[in-house]
């Protein structure tokens, strides 16, 4: 709450704001969107006089204003580093990688099997289980801009 308050710096703030919009995509969790907005709001009027302390801030707003993209991968460690690897080299910097074990993929609405399997998701929906990490790419390209 403290990184909220408008006497804190602007690049703390920013890197707050960026951190909550991460986990919002690899949670799928509307409220840390909210709280981001609210640190972002705190400098919306005075970020022109911010100089180079500005580029973290103007990183978190085009964030903010980024669709979601998350790549999330049901697999063990081992059977996931192909999918990791291809969802890195991903054209867009702000695509969350995480990855889930089998047992916990219904947390996230995705299912346990197949597995591996890599979900490329916008927002709250996800796509069809692409099943091979060269495959990965395609399904990327193929979500809504």
């Amino acid at each position: 709450r403290v990184l909220f308050r408008s006497d804190r710096p602007i690049v703390d703030n920013a890197i707050f704001a960026e951190t909550l919009l991460r986990l919002e995509s690899l949670c799928a969790a509307e409220r840390y969107r909210k709280s981001a907005e609210r640190a972002l709001e705190i400098y919306a009027s005075a970020y022109a006089n911010a100089g180079p302390f500005a580029a973290a801030y103007a990183r978190a707003v085009r964030r903010f204003d980024t669709p979601a993209v998350a790549v999330r991968i049901v697999a063990g460690v081992a059977s996931g580093a192909a999918f990791r690897d291809a969802a890195r080299v991903l054209p867009s910097p702000f695509v969350s990688v995480r990855s889930v074990a089998p047992a916990d993929a219904a947390a996230l609405d995705l299912p346990a099997s197949p597995e591996p399997a890599a979900y490329v998701c916008a927002g709250r929906t996800c796509g069809a289980p692409v099943r091979s990490a060269a495959a990965l790419r395609e399904a990327y390209d193929a979500i809504p801009a």
